[in-house]
């Protein structure tokens, strides 16, 4: 499964929709996390963010960045 780190921001009008909203994403991404095998993270902000905000695993987490463009001569 890919995810991405989405941020958990007000949407609608109504408060109480998205509060409960954003508390079942936030049960999704760590249930999802939980039992992934592996996880990668685009930078060491998202790695650090995953392991000290979510405590997940530091050895789960591999942080690969987004690579470049590379001339195919």
């Amino acid at each position: 499964m890919v995810r991405n780190m989405e941020p958990f921001v007000k949407i609608s009008n109504n408060p109480v929709k998205e509060l409960i909203k954003n508390k079942l994403k936030k049960i999704i991404f760590l249930n999802s996390c939980n039992k992934s095998n592996h996880i990668i993270a685009v930078s060491n902000f998202v790695k650090n963010t995953l392991v000290d905000k979510y405590k997940i695993n530091n050895n789960k987490v591999s942080r690969v960045y987004h690579a470049g463009a590379v001339p195919l001569n």
